[in-house]
């Protein structure tokens, strides 16, 4: 099997692939052997580095912080606010504050009632909030790996699926069965 002349005349691994790479930069490309490539050092990762996800059966494709896989700190900045908010099947739950961040509401598609934040936890008396950043459920949530989860137009606190044609109000991304991705687009 003839190969690349650039990297050492077709050495090739057992699968047939080249012991190649091939480094283009707008100026040059340059092709070393596997060997002379630099190893990743997590301490060199910039921080704001993102990794395109696989896709769904939508063909979305979604981003995650390459600290999500490498074990950095991700943002999962919850606030706490007075007022108790019932969360349907232990998962999160929509609302918006109709008046200053006293007592959350559960949130519907519509004008004035859209959401401003996802009730994570509740309690008593304080409902625990994020409105973005990364939040880690304690067992297997129901969400579809991949999809992205908007307000219900139909049942306020409920989430769905599909983008509801009039005020489509995306809520969060679910990552992995115990992970989703919050970032509630305000409207």
């Amino acid at each position: 099997m003839s190969g690349c002349t650039h990297c050492g005349g077709g050495r090739v691994s057992p699968s047939g692939a080249m012991k190649a790479a091939r480094i283009q930069t707008p100026e040059t490309t340059e092709v070393r052997s596997w060997t002379s490539l630099p190893l990743l050092d997590v301490t060199n990762v910039p921080d704001d580095l993102d990794l395109i996800g696989g896709s769904n059966k939508e063909y979305q494709s979604w981003r995650v912080p390459a600290s999500y896989f490498l074990g950095g700190v991700l943002n999962t900045t919850k606030y706490t606010v007075n007022g108790k908010t019932t969360i349907e099947n232990n998962q999160v739950t929509p609302v918006y504050f109709g008046n200053g961040f006293a007592h959350p509401e559960p949130a519907i598609a519509g004008q004035g009632t859209s959401a401003q934040a996802l009730v994570v936890a509740s309690d008593d008396d304080t409902s625990t909030i994020m409105v973005n950043g990364f939040y880690k459920f304690p067992r297997p949530h129901m969400y579809e790996v991949g999809k992205t989860y908007y307000t219900s137009p139909t049942h306020a606190g409920e989430v769905v699926s599909v983008k509801p044609s009039v005020y489509g109000q995306a809520l969060f991304t679910a990552i992995d069965q115990l992970t989703i991705a919050i970032n509630v687009e305000l409207l």
